[in-house]
């Protein structure tokens, strides 16, 4: 998986816990609320595994936008090279 796929499932995934965690304060069923941390560490986890540049694999931050350059090697992440 590359970096902006996975950066696309975290952003889904934060979302949706974060949804389906307010679900659960609001109607005070427990279950949604399980789910939401489920889903959100899950997209966590595979943030901190697929989240890395393409050329040197260093581990890009979650937080903020995805960036433009690599902030260790300085490889363009703009999509113009064939990864």
């Amino acid at each position: 998986m590359d970096y902006r796929k996975s950066y696309l499932i975290y952003n889904i995934c934060l979302y949706t816990g974060f949804v389906l965690c307010l679900i659960s304060l609001m109607t005070q069923v427990n279950w949604p609320g399980i789910a939401g941390i489920v889903v959100l560490l899950s997209g966590m986890l595979q943030t901190v595994i697929f989240y890395r540049c393409p050329n040197c694999h260093a581990a890009f931050q979650i937080r903020g936008r995805r960036p433009k350059h690599c902030p260790e090697c300085g490889h363009p992440l703009d999509g113009s090279h064939q990864e």
